[in-house]
């Protein structure tokens, strides 16, 4: 079956000031939405890592509309402790249907996924020279929801909504201050036209030597692989053949190290949003984890796009 012609536009700030509908439950569903943010707590300017994941529960096939955060039957919400919805950068993927199109299908047993980094989406804006993302969220508490209202399909217009996931974020500590400035300067020299063509190289090396070190746990590997290669391309800085396939196996590393943390499938898909092709089959190596799930589902994916159209 064709899939549905996909364009992505990114649109600007809206402050959202509700939860999704309160109709509708996740009991006895055949469809379950969840998120993942892997901890209760984060430092300020640590990478907060998001999974979205929506199952079937159910013995039969079920067919929904596309699942993804930019995508609009999904609805993703981040609240501060005071109960106030944080501003939100919009981004949409709009689709145009083929004839006899019935949605996308979630086999029983299976699950879609999508991840964030949510400094991406949520938080005041910020700048290059202040800290390293987009948005910029303070200290302080969170809750983050979501609900999705599929538009095809026997669930078409029922309310599948989360659990809403908790978490706080506090002051760097001494130990954790060193670790950001040291990121803060590698992406930063981006901003330097003189040291902007060893940038790329810089973050190479920079991920090797703390996998090396025994680091394989830093919070900032999987987003300097994805969103510090980004600022690289943004500046003119595309990976050649040699450094594609390192980034690939970089990221595939960092998959399976941090396999049960939503980074680890963030890692995985940063490989499937850069050069699919050059991604090493990952599912069987991550097993039953997080990154092992976003793993299958990214390859299956991929299989059918890569197989030939009738």
């Amino acid at each position: 079956m064709k899939r549905p012609m996909v364009t992505t536009v990114l649109l600007g700030l809206t402050l959202l000031s509700r939860f999704g509908a309160p109709a509708g439950s996740n009991r006895n569903a055949q469809l379950e939405l969840r998120l993942y943010v892997g901890k209760g707590e984060f430092f300020e300017q640590e990478p907060i890592y998001a999974v979205f994941e929506l199952s079937n529960h159910g013995l039969d096939t079920a067919w929904i509309s596309p699942f993804g955060i930019t995508y609009p039957a999904l609805t993703p919400v981040l609240t501060s402790g005071a109960g106030s919805a944080v501003p939100r950068l919009i981004g949409v993927s709009d689709y145009v249907p083929p004839l006899g199109w019935r949605g996308v299908p979630i086999a029983p047993g299976g699950r879609l996924y999508d991840t964030a980094v949510l400094q991406d989406w949520w938080g005041a804006a910020d700048s290059a020279a202040r800290g390293l993302f987009i948005r910029h969220l303070s200290p302080g508490s969170y809750d983050l929801s979501a609900t999705f209202i599929s538009e095809v399909g026997p669930d078409a217009g029922r309310s599948i909504e989360a659990e809403p996931v908790h978490f706080s974020i506090r002051g760097r500590t001494t130990s954790e201050e060193p670790v950001y400035r040291e990121v803060k300067a590698l992406t930063s020299m981006v901003s330097d036209r003189a040291q902007r063509p060893r940038y790329l190289g810089a973050l190479l090396a920079w991920v090797s030597t703390r996998l090396s070190a025994k680091d394989a746990g830093n919070p900032y590997l999987a987003f300097v692989l994805h969103n510090g290669v980004q600022i690289a391309k943004g500046t003119g800085s595309w990976p050649d053949a040699a450094s594609a396939a390192r980034l690939a196996s970089l990221r595939a590393a960092v998959a399976e190290a941090q396999r049960s943390l939503p980074a680890g499938a963030y890692a995985v898909d940063a490989g499937y949003a850069d050069r699919p092709e050059l991604v090493p089959p990952l599912a069987r190596a991550l097993g039953q984890s997080l990154a092992g799930g976003v793993a299958a589902q990214r390859e299956k994916e991929h299989r059918s796009e890569a197989r030939p159209r009738q």
